[in-house]
């Protein structure tokens, strides 16, 4: 029972005190994009659902001392995906097109404008709040598909102009 005892009390030490091996595959670089150097100005801010604000305040945050200015001005669309034969419609496609322009804060100079898209589809439910929750999340997730197109797009631009 003793020698159970410090063969199992070994192999614990052992394994605490040896590494696993793991190493980080991804680290962050020096090029990343830092979302708190981002001022976000949605152009359009009245036309725009609440939802796709909430996203994009949750996303980049408002930073006090900011290097580039990111003019937003954002389209929202739902089309009907499938028809029914009674004129009901069963499933939507949500569309989130925003434009950018991104600018140099320091010397007003535009970097990049271009456009990026995001889509989410829903079915539609029996429940008509649940149908409000499911478009809410919906808007949510296209919004963010096309915010992380957008800041890839971005991070690249910004990359090749540091070279």
């Amino acid at each position: 029972m003793l020698r159970i005892n410090i063969f199992v009390l070994f192999l614990i030490s052992l394994f605490i005190f040896s590494g696993c091996g793991f190493k980080p595959i991804y680290k962050k670089s020096d090029t990343e994009v830092d979302l708190a150097s981002y001022k976000i100005v949605i152009e359009n801010e009245s036309s725009v659902s609440r939802g796709i604000i909430e996203k994009i305040k949750e996303t980049f945050g408002s930073p006090k001392d900011y290097s580039h200015i990111v003019s937003l001005n954002i389209n929202e669309s739902q089309d009907p995906l499938i028809i029914n034969s009674n004129g009901t419609i069963s499933k939507y496609r949500i569309e989130i097109l925003i434009n950018y322009v991104l600018s140099d804060n320091e010397n007003d100079k535009i970097l990049r404008e271009d456009i990026v898209r995001g889509y989410a589809q829903y079915d539609v439910q029996e429940s008509e709040i649940t149908n409000i929750e499911k478009k809410k999340a919906m808007i949510k997730s296209a919004t963010n598909e096309a915010l992380q197109i957008m800041l890839s797009k971005i991070q690249g631009t910004l990359s090749r102009n540091d070279n």
